[in-house]
């Protein structure tokens, strides 16, 4: 039974994502070694969502990587920094993917490769082969893995990319096979007051609350109702883990139920490269730069417009009268539909203006809000 609502639930995302179901089993795998995950796609990365995943290639270099389909080589770059040496296939079904880090080329590839590096006199160059220049069919031995450019480690970084938009897609919506039977883990609860005069608990800061795992269900440590006054917000640290495997992962769905109404939904299935920045607009910036905390917020900024959100009640923000109980539920789950779930209840409390000390100095100041 739950295969069955794994595979439904894989199926449906990758509706949402615009990729047709017949196109399921296109690809196959790129490496032919089981595939053991150093970072899944849309994990917090420095200033970006991570757009692919990293497979670990057992610690060494020179593997052989292979075409996941039928195609034509459509860009290569070589480079010293980011990608290193990368390929770029353009398959007949609408996607591209991309391999990155490469240690060697396919002699074919490597040397259209040469020939335009002494061309240009550079060994850097971003090359686009036409259709018909540098075919290639599905199983074909395109590279080798490496540790080419901005990489810490040999891996092999990939991508599937939808080639009409570039946007990136996520991998792991297509069958492959990666061993997960592991619920993403809920360690932290955080209630932001975002109103004015706002406040949790009667505090005016951030209120936050650490979690206790259990299997797949989450609880708040020695608290269960949260009192609540004026406009606040929800957000939630949390990780994924694959089996056998110490590497932290981002979750890929996140969903927030107010008394069983779906209130806030975020997905990552596809991501935007002109957006990426927004990723700062979307987690808790202060933790993330200050604790590395990969705490995604229930409440959609003014000017984010990261593609990620699903179903969102106006921007996010939960306002209860006086006296109003509501049960939240907060589901985390990982794109092979293992799930983790918190439940509480937010009451609603009165607002209360708040006394602050002004000193001469900030008498004589005048405080711009940021959209105005």
């Amino acid at each position: 039974m739950k295969r069955v609502c794994i595979g439904l639930l894989t199926f449906l995302c990758l509706i949402g994502a615009g990729v047709d179901d017949a196109r399921l089993n296109d690809f196959r795998s790129p490496l032919n070694i089981p595939l053991d995950l150093a970072g899944n796609f849309g994990e917090f990365r420095s200033n970006h969502f991570h757009t692919g995943i990293d497979i670990k290639t057992q610690g060494r270099e020179g593997l052989d990587v292979f075409a996941c389909a039928d195609g034509f080589v459509s860009r290569i770059k070589i480079s010293p920094y980011g990608y290193g040496n990368a390929l770029y296939i353009t398959h007949p079904n609408g996607y591209t993917t991309v391999y990155a880090h490469l240690s060697e080329l396919d002699s074919s590839i490597d040397a259209f490769v040469k020939q335009a590096q002494y061309e240009f006199e550079s060994f850097q160059v971003d090359l686009h082969p036409g259709e018909f220049q540098l075919p290639v069919v599905q199983g074909q031995v395109i590279a080798k893995s490496g540790n080419s450019g901005s990489s810490g480690g040999p891996h092999l970084h990939f991508e599937v990319r939808e080639t009409d938009t570039e946007f990136p897609i996520n991998p792991l919506l297509w069958d492959f096979e990666v061993e997960d039977t592991r619920a993403p883990l809920i360690y932290e609860l955080l209630v932001y007051p975002v109103g004015e005069n706002a406040s949790v608990n009667g505090n005016y800061g951030t209120h936050k609350v650490a979690t206790k795992n259990n299997s797949d269900k989450c609880s708040l440590i020695n608290q269960n109702k949260i009192k609540v006054a004026g406009e606040v917000s929800l957000g939630i640290h949390t990780l994924d883990f694959l089996n056998n495997n110490a590497n932290k992962c981002g979750i890929f769905e996140m969903e927030v139920y107010l008394d069983d109404s779906l209130f806030y939904l975020q997905r990552m299935d596809q991501l935007d490269f002109s957006k990426g920045r927004m990723m700062n607009a979307h987690l808790d910036y202060k933790a993330y730069k200050e604790d590395r905390k990969s705490i995604h917020r229930a409440f959609q900024l003014p000017s984010n417009r990261l593609p990620i959100y699903k179903n969102i009640k106006g921007n996010g923000t939960i306002s209860l009268k006086v006296g109003e109980e509501k049960e939240v539920k907060i589901i985390a789950r990982d794109v092979h539909g293992n799930a983790s779930s918190l439940n509480f209840i937010l009451l609603g409390d009165a607002l209360k203006s708040r006394e602050t000390d002004v000193s001469p100095q900030d008498s004589l100041l005048r405080k711009f809000k940021y959209n105005q």
